[in-house]
């Protein structure tokens, strides 16, 4: 997903994978929950190295007062703290050249012996739900009352503020740090990406719980690998295939090239089941939720296997 120009949040071509799903299901659910629509999206990139989330989560805190008694005191947040992966100079946005362990000095002596490469250096996504205000309005409370860490630059990348449009692709967009593989010294603290402090949704989310992300995709794995243990305990040659975006539970044939299966899918923010006989019958559900789609994918996992005993197909363990 890529931000873009014109003051929007375009969206890409990319598609949510069920890795993706899991890490803000819970977040969707609060946000419907708690009637938010969130309305714009502020990015806040530091004028200097930062890498302590502690500091982060106290201006994080400031910046909260300053929208909530300048622009709308029921003003809803949801705040992620995101390590830069790019070795760009932080200071100068101006300069595209790659930096490792250079130091900066300049003649206000404000940042001497600093590092200034961008990398690991954390800045903010902050997203605001406040009624009757503009982006204009939000840059000059943050100009005026957060000029600690208000980052004025050339090309707007310092305080980038844009409407939201689709809060879906935005919310993982903000959370991928809590996926991310771990890059040499990044050091990224998963339970603080989320700044479960400040914001209004993700306090009770799996990550601020101290679960890595992996043991919860691992937990995802155990659901339906129990499912298909306890539907097709008495059908030896099934097998269960789980990748990042679907899910397969299907017979292994060697006489059938398509065998019967099961199928749960993930495409264009909707979830697909699919069952197919191994011969001629085919169905397919699509719903919305993932709670529906587990449903809907038991309620045909029995249908198939039922069918299966019912041909009293020989099956092969793989």
């Amino acid at each position: 997903m890529k931000l873009t120009g014109n003051n929007k949040v375009v969206d890409s071509d990319y598609e949510l994978s069920i890795q993706d799903e899991i890490r803000i299901r819970p977040l969707m659910k609060e946000i419907v929950n708690k009637d938010i629509e969130f309305k714009y999206l502020i990015t806040m990139n530091y004028p200097y190295r930062v890498t302590d989330y502690t500091r982060v989560l106290r201006d994080s805190k400031h910046l909260k007062h300053v929208i909530r008694s300048n622009i709308d005191c029921g003003t809803k947040f949801f705040i992620t703290n995101e390590k830069h992966t790019c070795s760009r100079n932080l200071i100068n946005e101006l300069d595209y050249s790659i930096i490792d362990d250079q130091k900066y000095i300049d003649n206000l002596k404000r940042f001497i012996g600093e590092t200034i490469s961008r990398y690991g250096s954390i800045h903010r996504h902050i997203l605001v739900d406040c009624r009757a205000t503009t982006i204009h309005h939000i840059r000059t409370a943050l100009s005026l009352y957060c000029s600690r860490d208000y980052h004025f630059t050339h090309d707007g990348s310092g305080c980038d503020i844009r409407r939201v449009y689709n809060q879906k692709n935005l919310i993982s967009y903000m959370t991928k740090d809590i996926d991310r593989p771990n890059l040499p010294n990044l050091n990224i603290e998963r339970d603080k990406v989320i700044d479960s402090v400040n914001s209004d949704i993700g306090k009770t989310h799996y990550s601020v719980m101290g679960l890595h992300a992996r043991e919860n995709i691992n937990q995802l794995k155990k659901t339906f690998e129990n499912l298909h243990k306890s539907f097709f305990s008495d059908i030896k040659n099934t097998s269960c295939l789980i990748s990042s975006d679907s899910v397969v539970i299907q017979a292994d044939s060697k006489s059938n090239s398509d065998p019967a299966s099961v199928e749960l899918s993930f495409r264009d923010d909707n979830y697909l089941i699919y069952f197919w006989d191994g011969y001629s019958l085919a169905e397919k559900t699509t719903v919305k939720s993932y709670e529906n789609a587990l449903v809907v994918f038991k309620k045909i996992a029995k249908k198939s296997l039922q069918f299966q005993r019912k041909l009293k197909i020989n099956f092969r363990y793989p």
